[in-house]
């Protein structure tokens, strides 16, 4: 209907609130009306039929509505079948303003020597508190002919030629065979000291182990993880997209959090967290999974691990991959406030999944 018609509508509503006023006045207007006040009358309920027929237009335009849109099983969501239009400059979800590889510092190390690409996420530092816990374990157990170890010992990396050479299902006595052997472990170190090191191995002091494990479960590498972690961050700028995934580190020790996975070709081991670049497979970051802390169970798990993995991300416009174990409106949602967005599998008894889609879901 066009505008013009509805103004004459509502004038003609109130010329008869008019007349209704001049009939208490006199109760035979009614009886004389005039031709003119009788298409007045005439306008008002073609007024009342402009109403109806706009009043039905809207009924018409909310059942289109809703037949392009699915209401998810909780009734908490909408879904459209239609995808979003949006003519408008990107959003700033998808614009990334960094140059995607090493940073500038990490690159004119990285172009040094192999030794110096090394020292960016093993430092120094790390290797002197890892000496010092060598030393102090040595001490603890009176290792019989034990001379303390040092810095340049123990950056000789044996333990990263065995993973070159791929032996690390090798006994250490065939690797420092005279017969079959390796030369270049016999040439870096003798044997015994080799296995006296391996067995005094510690990341933290003894001394306060206990008290800090009473609060976290990983105390014992704790340390030196965020400290690794923290180089892998800091060295590298990730592409825009990003994936987010569990890996079990084989390990059959003690472990308190040790777990078992049937479908991983180790099946026992420690589960961590990584978030890793898609296009170099660089790991970002990770974080190891403990368990339960206090008994107590870790509700929505999934989501606390993608938003803590990317947390230094925050703003940056990336877009993060993951699998069904992860995936939730919520997090989708958490990510788009942080200036990300996300894509990843979803499982069919999720709440926020219209009826309508479950057909379709394996």
């Amino acid at each position: 209907m066009s505008r013009p018609r509805s103004n004459a509508a509502v004038e003609a509503n109130n010329i008869i609130f008019g007349l209704n006023d001049l009939s208490s006045s006199d109760d035979s207007a009614d009886e004389n009306l005039t031709d003119d006040e009788e298409d007045i009358v005439t306008v008002d309920d073609e007024s009342d039929a402009i109403i109806s027929d706009q009043s039905d237009e809207e009924g018409v335009q909310e059942n289109y509505i809703l037949n392009q849109n699915m209401i998810s099983k909780n009734g908490e969501e909408i879904w459209s079948t239609l995808p979003s239009v949006n003519a408008a400059k990107p959003r700033a979800q998808n614009i990334i303003r960094q140059p995607t590889g090493p940073t500038r510092f990490a690159a004119q190390v990285c172009g040094q020597s192999v030794d110096t690409a090394f020292k960016l996420f093993i430092t120094p530092e790390m290797i002197r508190i890892i000496v010092n816990c060598i030393n102090a374990e040595a001490r603890r157990i009176r290792l019989e002919g034990w001379v303390d170890t040092t810095v340049n010992e123990l950056e000789l990396g044996v333990l990263l030629l065995a993973g070159v050479f791929h032996s690390k299902n090798q006994s250490i006595k065939e690797l420092w065979s005279k017969l079959d052997g390796i030369p270049i472990f016999s040439t870096s170190m003798q044997r015994d000291r080799f296995v006296n090191l391996r067995r005094c191995i510690r990341f933290d002091e003894r001394e306060t182990r206990n008290q800090r494990r009473f609060e976290d479960k990983f105390a014992p590498l704790r340390n030196i993880m965020e400290m690794f972690t923290t180089k892998c961050k800091s060295n590298y700028n990730p592409s825009a997209y990003l994936t987010v995934d569990e890996q079990l580190v084989t390990f059959r020790g003690r472990c308190p959090f040790k777990i078992f996975i049937p479908t991983k070709p180790g099946k026992y081991g420690m589960k961590i967290w990584i978030l890793c670049d898609a296009e170099t497979s660089y790991c970002i970051n990770l974080q190891p999974y403990i368990g339960r802390v206090n008994g107590v169970r870790d509700v929505g798990q999934g989501t606390r691990v993608v938003l803590e993995l990317t947390d230094h991300l925050n703003g940056s416009g990336r877009h993060i991959t993951a699998d069904n174990f992860f995936t939730n409106i919520h997090l989708a949602r958490a990510l788009l406030g942080r200036k990300m967005t996300y894509t990843g599998t979803i499982k069919k008894n999720k709440g926020e999944i219209p009826k309508k889609l479950l057909p379709a879901l394996h």
